[in-house]
């Protein structure tokens, strides 16, 4: 079984599993890509996928900045740290 680490699994939406796109928060403080929230709550009802706890209203959903911000930094990090050719990268 792969799992992923601690720091990846802090970037990922928990309803897709992928990078978050477009980050928000709910009034409990899980977060989800915008999209993926959107299309959860309209098919799941009005609650968190995480907790359960209810959402209340479109006041309770905020954009997470300090999430944009760590994505933003954290993808100028593996740009400047990933070399241009690399074997692994390449296949060889």
């Amino acid at each position: 079984m792969i799992m992923s680490s601690p720091e990846s699994s802090f970037f990922e939406c928990p309803i897709c599993l992928s990078k978050f796109q477009a980050p928000v928060m709910l009034a409990c403080q899980h977060s989800f890509c915008w999209k993926c929230l959107q299309k959860y709550m309209k098919s799941d009802g009005r609650m968190c996928p995480v907790c359960r706890e209810r959402i209340k209203g479109d006041s309770d959903i905020t954009r997470n900045l300090l999430l944009e911000q760590l994505l933003s930094e954290k993808n100028k990090v593996n740009y400047i740290f990933l070399p241009s050719y690399h074997p692994f990268i390449h296949g060889q």
